[in-house]
């Protein structure tokens, strides 16, 4: 009973906001990829209030519509009108419209609840504001009993289930789409709400989206794949229909979707049909386009009125201090409680640092600090191979983890919370010291088991070039991961790329002189990281040092050294210039490389791909122009 009048309550409330709620309505709206045509022009609108359905086979551009209602089409374009009311929808960065989108990655470390209360902050509400309505959404959205559990990796065990995975989704857009009801969208749209999930779990979404449309009043639309028919009848207020390539066969409220197309065409439904099944099969078959033609002639000259009035409303943003902080406080949470990695690279930086020591260890009678001259070549690879592990190990990971990332950082860029120089600057505050702590870690046990063994003690500690050349190397990473479009293209590129800076980094042993290198060799060099942390380590350990023993060695231009100062001049390292150059080089490319990350995550190759475009499309018009008068 109690429940009853809760829900008349809450029904009351709906009603009495939608009286000042406003539809969205579109002209001419279509979408178009060089010469292919994605969306043909239509025209429509969606009621305050209500969800409406657009249901069509796949590739019939159910997601290209809805992604263009909502201004956050990428490299395609969009011509057409969208107005709330009498003014233009500014969509996802303006704040007036929502998108949940198909795909539902999530941070895996954060809990249910963290979650959704850095959705609430980023939009404005305080700590404490920003804890009580994720409370209330949890309860809302049946996920009380998982607050505290960590989201996880969807094909992972541990994780919460698909269905959780979904609904937290839910009310994180609606949290990202209004932080308080003052604030709340004028659009919100869901992209495939339910793939993925079963019956029980995509009839909760659909109904919390359409609870969400009567509470508020705001215009809910939703791309649906074959709803069942208690989602159909109970939950779909308003239906739009695409058939194959792109065109409208009906749009209006879909109880009377049958009926329309029985008068118009003669088609019945048949008794004990899932009325969702139907009609896609209906503008599957051949009669499709005659079923667009003809609701073309009937519909679509109905034109909305030209946008006007105020300009869309933009909501007020968090200061750039704070929004740094809060992705600060996200990835600091993400890297302290990876503990299985952590572990894992505790054992790897420290077993492999021991390895190199007892490998390239060149053990002396008395293991004493001088270095004998038949330990050059092998102190010369221990270095070298110390620096290149290091560089390795932080590339690695800074690729798979900001390329499992990428996907839910696009999401929130684009519903412009936050600028891509901000999200870069704290996941590099965030990560590079933990990288920095490992690869000193590996200096640190390196020069512990020179020291314990009967081996041939360091004259300079590796800890903070090894440090450095990771921290560049982790940047190097993060760059292009940020570049490549999906995780695999990132280790596709990163790994050869890191190989031509091995090859490039390594000083051969032997003492062949390197002052012969061609000018593009020069170059390669210079961007190296490599290349910059070997030549710091072997300059700080043969510099000015005394070589001790009698025994040379045997090959290559350091078979006749007398001290460091002449195997850095055999090794081509003997310039003039100051110890503080390497690691000066080294952070201006780690600068750089967060100067491309930015880029890349800022938008900018889809900028440069849309300029190049438009400047094809330019000379293509222009030849054509040219072929008639020359002719």
């Amino acid at each position: 009973m109690m429940r009853r009048i809760l829900l008349s309550l809450w029904v009351a409330v709906a009603a009495a906001g939608l009286a000042t709620a406003a539809d969205i309505e579109w002209t001419g709206l279509s979408v178009r990829r060089g010469q292919t045509t994605l969306l043909e022009p239509c025209s429509g609108e969606a009621r305050a209030g209500r969800l409406m359905a657009i249901l069509g086979p796949s590739g019939a551009g159910k997601t290209t519509m809805l992604r263009a209602l909502v201004r956050a089409s990428v490299g395609v374009e969009v011509r057409g009108t969208v107005t709330d009311g009498h003014k233009s929808l500014g969509g996802l960065r303006a704040g007036d419209a929502g998108l949940l989108a198909q795909e539902s990655e999530l941070f895996g470390m954060l809990s249910v609840r963290e979650c959704l209360a850095f959705a609430h902050e980023m939009r404005g509400a305080s700590r404490r504001r920003a804890l009580a309505f994720t409370d209330e959404a949890l309860e809302r959205f049946g996920l009380s009993h998982v607050a505290h559990r960590r989201v996880g990796v969807a094909t992972k065990q541990g994780a919460i289930s698909g269905g959780e995975r979904r609904r937290l989704c839910v009310a994180i857009e609606l949290a990202l789409s209004s932080a308080d009801d003052d604030n709340k969208p004028s659009l919100l749209c869901a992209d495939e709400p339910t793939s993925g999930l079963d019956s029980v779990a995509a009839e909760h979404v659909v109904r919390t989206l359409r609870e969400y449309a009567r509470t508020h009043g705001v215009t809910t639309i939703a791309t649906l794949h074959q709803p069942s028919s208690r989602v159909w009848l109970e939950c779909v207020d308003d239906l739009c229909l695409l058939a194959p390539g792109g065109r409208v066969a009906y749009r209006g409220a879909a109880a009377a979707a049958p009926a329309y197309f029985a008068r118009e065409f003669g088609a019945t439904l048949p008794a004990n049909t899932n009325p969702a099944e139907w009609l896609l099969d209906l503008v599957s078959g051949d009669s499709g386009p005659l079923f667009c033609e003809r609701w073309a002639r009937r519909r679509e000259s109905k034109h909305s009125p030209p946008p006007g009035g105020a300009p869309p409303r933009r909501k007020k943003r968090l200061t750039p201090f704070k929004r740094i902080s809060l992705l600060f406080a996200r990835s600091a949470k993400q890297v302290i409680r990876n503990k299985k990695v952590h572990a894992l690279r505790l054992m790897s930086t420290a077993g492999l640092a021991v390895f190199l020591a007892d490998w390239y260890g060149c053990d002396t009678p008395d293991g004493g600090d001088g270095l004998d001259v038949s330990c050059v070549a092998d102190r010369v690879a221990l270095l070298t191979f110390s620096a290149i592990s290091m560089a390795m190990l932080s590339l690695v990971r800074a690729l798979d983890l900001l390329a499992e990332e990428k996907p839910v950082v696009g999401r929130e860029r684009e519903r412009g919370l936050y600028r891509g120089s901000e999200y870069v600057l704290a996941k590099a505050i965030a990560e590079i010291p933990s990288d920095c702590a490992f690869a000193a870690l590996h200096g640190w046990t390196l020069a512990w088991r020179l020291r314990s063994s009967q081996g041939t003690r360091l004259r300079c500690h590796p800890a903070i070039p090894l440090a450095a050349v990771s921290a560049c190397a982790s940047t190097l990473g993060l760059a292009i991961a940020a570049a490549a479009p999906t995780a695999e293209a990132a280790l596709a590129v990163g790994t050869p790329l890191m190989v031509v800076h091995l090859l490039t980094g390594i000083v051969n042993p032997s003492g062949v002189s390197m002052s012969s290198s061609s000018k593009k060799q020069n170059l390669l060099q210079s961007i190296s990281p490599i290349r910059h942390a070997v030549v710091w380590l072997l300059r700080r350990e043969f510099r000015a040092a005394k070589l001790a023993g009698r025994n040379w060695p045997s090959l290559g231009g350091l078979a006749a050294v007398k001290d460091g100062d002449d195997v850095l001049r055999r090794l081509g390292l003997d310039d003039n210039t100051s110890l503080w150059d390497p690691p000066r080089a080294i952070l201006a490319l780690a600068l750089s490389h967060l100067a491309v990350s930015t880029l890349c995550l800022s938008g900018f190759p889809h900028l440069l791909s849309t300029l190049l475009r438009r400047r094809r499309r330019r000379r293509r018009r222009r030849r054509q122009t040219l072929e008639p008068s020359s002719s």
